[in-house]
């Protein structure tokens, strides 16, 4: 069963206000938790979709796992209307998704990528170590501010989601064993802030909560507002039976609304216990499925830096995750599913190590050991090793290899700087407005320009691409040794990805690149001698709408309408950015 449709306008891209959602969707045990995603005002024709999935990335963290993306409109012509396409909100919400965009040839690998997602997030149930009382008499418009306002929980790697009184009378609201909603979020602690509203039906699930062993933490104190229409009576009973509570081993009040520290001094371990993230900018956030029918635990892992420019924030990190499966990454923008190369388990845990590039998000599947072999794996990973397989004999590790270093190649003594791949010949595919702006289905007016590139610049650095959107076709080439002294394979890292990234190496197209940390194993594709690197990216419209802003018209309205408020566009930075680098590497068997 689905959910209600919810908005990521709507909620501010909150992680915190997703959970406010999700809580009582997923305690009513609706498996899909949708979303209207990706509206955002004054990003007309600029939204990207590396953005689009900022906001898709954010959402899972938040329990959302389906999405309908904001903006795909009447393709066809309209009457006093202009080129590029029929636009709603005069022009000032992303995007009217079509084949009008540059980009829309390119759509598929990023939206396989969320599908494989969605499939993640709606297999089994989630799993949420804490409850968070929330009582609102009348909801915001927008949320914009969190509602449990320290970061201590998602700093330590605890998930959390709110459930209302209301939502107490739901079939899945019981405690059994000491966890409330087993068969659904199973979590284990419910916590009241002081300043929370109670209801008289609420306290009275909350005390029998309690007395069936449910761990319940009053952050602040005990909260005294209630809401509602009640008798005297009645209400001295409530606070009686709540004080009454208090007593119990298993109801604990603190000082402090933070309540991290709490949980962690009760013995109440996070499922994921995230440790020794950095660089301090970086928030990872976890959400744990659990598929018993498969005998699989999914975990959804983001690595979220909202705040820095595209190809920052990366950071290295530990999680701890209560599981004692066979761990194995799963790679949602290929489909391939992998063992884990490095980690450690206790009798009840399994230590990961992670980097995780800015914005980058991975899947870990802990199979049970009946169902997956207990394959080799290590307990850390030297900084030279750039990739590995896994087989039934063993490790195979790729080791950075410098071809001027000494002749017995590890991890510990190879440099993975790579090479650096320059002069690119840049075809741009200009998508210029057409000469009658009225005339929709003729599309953009195509053209070519040819740029030789030392160094791989924004198009704005380049002399005639101002104003610019449409589609680049870039190359190059590299050469690669014969048999003396040549590494076993290579790594081709894009760095970071602005829209669209297509790629192929001699003639192959490769597989789809994560936009946050576009990097492959190239060594099936490359051939002794000259290699040859092609790359397509595409572009947003915003660039080549800027100069006819005002000239826009859908149905008669636009942006320079009396009752607009639309600006032009903010100026995209287009094409190919950070360096592309090319790192050979060695072979090592591990026994």
């Amino acid at each position: 069963m689905e959910a209600r449709t919810q908005e990521s306008l709507d909620f501010s891209d909150l992680i915190d206000g997703y959970r406010q959602y999700a809580g009582p969707a997923n305690l009513a045990e609706r498996r899909i938790v949708s979303s209207e995603c990706g509206a955002v005002k004054g990003e007309g024709f600029v939204q990207t979709l590396p953005e689009l999935l900022w906001k898709v990335k954010r959402s899972y963290a938040g329990g959302l796992n389906q999405y309908v993306f904001h903006g795909y409109p009447y393709s066809g012509q309209y009457g006093n209307t202009t080129w590029p396409v029929f636009t709603t909100f005069n022009y000032q919400y992303s995007d009217m998704h079509g084949p009008h965009a540059p980009a829309w040839a390119y759509y598929k690998d990023q939206m396989d990528f969320v599908a494989r997602n969605n499939w993640v997030m709606q297999a089994g149930v989630p799993k949420i170590d804490v409850a968070l009382w929330q009582k609102v008499t009348v909801y915001p418009g927008h949320v914009q501010l969190r509602t449990y306002e320290p970061s201590d929980l998602e700093e330590t790697g605890y998930t959390y989601e709110y459930l209302s009184p209301d939502n107490f009378d739901l079939p899945s609201a019981t405690v059994v064993d000491g966890i409330l909603a087993p068969d659904a979020q199973a979590f284990k602690v419910m916590v009241v802030r002081a300043n929370d509203s109670l209801t008289i039906d609420g306290v009275s699930k909350l005390v029998e909560f309690a007395q069936a062993g449910l761990p319940i933490v009053l952050a602040g104190g005990i909260p005294k507002m209630y809401v509602g229409t009640y008798k005297p009576l009645t209400l001295r009973q409530s606070k009686r039976s709540l004080r009454d509570a208090v007593a119990l081993p298993n109801v604990h009040v603190t000082n402090a609304y933070a309540v991290a520290s709490t949980l962690e001094a009760l013995g109440i371990r996070p499922r994921t216990r995230i440790t020794a993230i950095a660089p301090a900018n970086a928030t990872w956030f976890t959400n744990w499925r659990s598929d018993e029918n498969n005998s699989v635990d999914y975990v959804f892992i983001y690595n979220d830096v909202m705040h820095l420019p595209q190809g920052q924030g990366s950071s290295t990190g530990s999680i701890e995750f209560q599981s004692v499966g066979v761990p194995f990454a799963y790679d949602a923008w290929t489909g391939e599913q992998k063992p884990v190369l490095a980690y450690n388990t206790t009798s009840n845990s399994t230590l990961i190590p992670f980097t995780l590039a800015g914005n980058q998000s991975v899947v870990i599947a802990f199979h049970s050991a009946g169902t997956a072999k207990n394959l080799s794996h290590l307990s850390h990973i030297e900084d030279g090793v750039v990739g590995y397989s896994s087989t039934e004999h063993g490790l195979l590790l790729k080791v950075a290899f410098d071809p001027s270093g000494p002749p017995d190649y590890n991890a510990s003594t190879s440099s993975a700087t790579g090479l650096t791949l320059t002069d690119w010949t840049l075809i741009v595919e200009h998508w210029d407005p057409p000469a009658n702006l009225y005339n929709i289905t003729g599309g953009a007016y195509k053209h070519n320009t040819t740029h030789n590139l030392p160094s791989l610049v924004s198009w704005q650095a380049i002399p005639g691409l101002q104003n610019v959107s449409g589609r680049g076709y870039y190359s190059t080439t590299f050469s690669w040794p014969g048999l003396h002294d040549r590494p076993d394979g290579a790594i081709l890292d894009f760095g970071w990805v602005y829209d669209t990234l297509q790629v192929f190496l001699n003639g192959h197209q490769l597989p789809p690149l994560d936009v946050t940390s576009p990097k492959l194993d190239v060594k099936q594709w490359l051939v002794v001698g000259e290699n040859k690197v092609e790359a397509i990216v595409a572009t947003p419209l915003g660039n080549v709408l800027i100069p006819i802003w005002y000239q826009l018209q859908t149905s008669g309205e636009g942006p320079g309408s009396p009752d607009a408020s639309t600006v032009p566009p903010p100026i995209g930075q287009y094409g190919l950015q950070a360096d592309v680098t090319l790192t050979p590497y060695k072979e090592v068997k591990v026994k």
